[in-house]
């Protein structure tokens, strides 16, 4: 694809975006948003990239420890965030340690879960321990 197709694309998006917000309709603007941002990562510089990773990190990374962690359900931002480490702080996928919340309710699924955001984010299986 050309820059000018993902320009394209973004501009449609932030149309949509602000079509719903300014139509009072933000539930439809939130679906928006992961995928603008998505589209903003394959285009964007490795400048760039880095500010938008550190606002991410800034609103929903973990800050009480010296260890980077950051928890988020929506598998577009969790990739978004896997590229920023592994772009602009030369992470690799082994160095990932990967942990799911699971409901005590949805316990017996927790090895489908795993498999899920190992598929999702192409880190080893292996990074994701049992939950306590």
């Amino acid at each position: 694809r050309s820059f000018k197709q993902y320009k394209q694309e973004i501009t449609f998006i932030m149309f949509l975006f602000l079509f719903f917000i300014f139509n009072n309709q933000p539930r439809y603007a939130i679906i928006i948003a992961p995928l603008s941002l998505w589209l903003i990562s394959k285009t964007i510089s490795k400048k760039e990239l880095l500010v938008t990773g550190l606002a991410l990190y800034a609103g929903e990374g973990v800050k009480a420890k010296r260890e980077v962690r950051f928890c988020n359900t929506d598998p577009i931002i969790v990739n978004f965030m896997i590229n920023w480490l592994i772009n602009c702080f030369y992470v690799t996928l082994d160095d990932f340690h990967c942990s799911v919340g699971i409901n005590e309710s949805h316990r017996q699924r927790e090895e489908i879960v795993k498999k899920y955001w190992s598929d999702i984010t192409k880190i080893p299986i292996s990074s994701f321990p049992s939950a306590p």
